[in-house]
């Protein structure tokens, strides 16, 4: 099979000196770790307390909302630009994305009805299904987010113009209510490069970068301490 000739878009594109795989990978490192987390979490829950139990949901529920929305601008915004872009040789890896997002969606359908009961209760025998629900989460996003690092972000980043990836930048923000909006910041800053995080931040004027990931970073140790028991899950 021949090797396969990239459809370039108009303008330059988002392969700069950090790069969009570098953000994105950033976003994904957030997912994995709190997803990763979440089952334990769930299940030191003591049987009908629901203060814990209400607390953890809240968590669990802003985590959530952020993976649908993060999902939901790529189906949006991305894939349909990817799939007019690539040749028909790499379209099927388009389609294996919009795939397993799908099967994420499920499940996220899932933790949504579970998660509601259990607030309710906090029974202990609901945590265990939760959990069990959470564990399968992670391990669909992980494969799909491995998958999406290494089969789609180098044609992001030679197909996706700068100004295209700034759009979506944006309406990931304009996606993000301004009461989550430190945590979140914080919750992606956590355990990524600051160089990256800066870069992410291309719309606040640079002087105040520094300041406002310093902000980020204390509104998710105090979520941190409040969900986990400590600032460093």
């Amino acid at each position: 099979m021949s090797t396969p000739t990239l459809a370039r878009p108009t303008g330059k594109t988002v392969k700069t000196a950090i790069g969009a795989a570098a953000e994105m990978k950033t976003i994904h490192s957030a997912f994995r770790r709190e997803l990763r987390l979440a089952p334990a979490l769930l299940r030191s829950v003591e049987h009908g307390d629901r203060l814990r139990a209400g607390i953890v949901a809240t968590h669990l529920d802003v985590l959530d909302r952020f993976l649908h929305h993060h999902h939901t601008i790529e189906d949006d915004l991305l894939w349909p630009k990817l799939l007019e872009r690539v040749p028909v040789e790499i379209a099927p890896v388009v389609e294996l994305m919009e795939a397993q997002h799908e099967t994420v969606a499920d499940l996220l359908t899932r933790t949504v009805e579970q998660r509601a009961a259990w607030r309710q209760d906090a029974d202990a025998e609901r945590a265990e299904h939760l959990a069990a629900v959470y564990t399968r989460l992670h391990d669909a996003l992980v494969e799909h987010l491995d998958a999406e690092e290494e089969h789609v972000m180098p044609l992001v980043e030679q197909c996706i113009t700068k100004k295209e990836w700034t759009k979506i930048g944006k309406a990931a923000q304009r996606g993000t209510p301004v009461k989550d909006a430190p945590r979140m910041l914080g919750m992606l800053a956590y355990d990524g490069d600051p160089d990256v995080m800066r870069e992410m931040l291309g719309a606040v004027p640079a002087p105040m970068r520094s300041t406002v990931l310093k902000v980020g970073r204390r509104a998710y140790a105090k979520h941190a301490n409040r969900v986990y028991g400590t600032p460093t899950p």
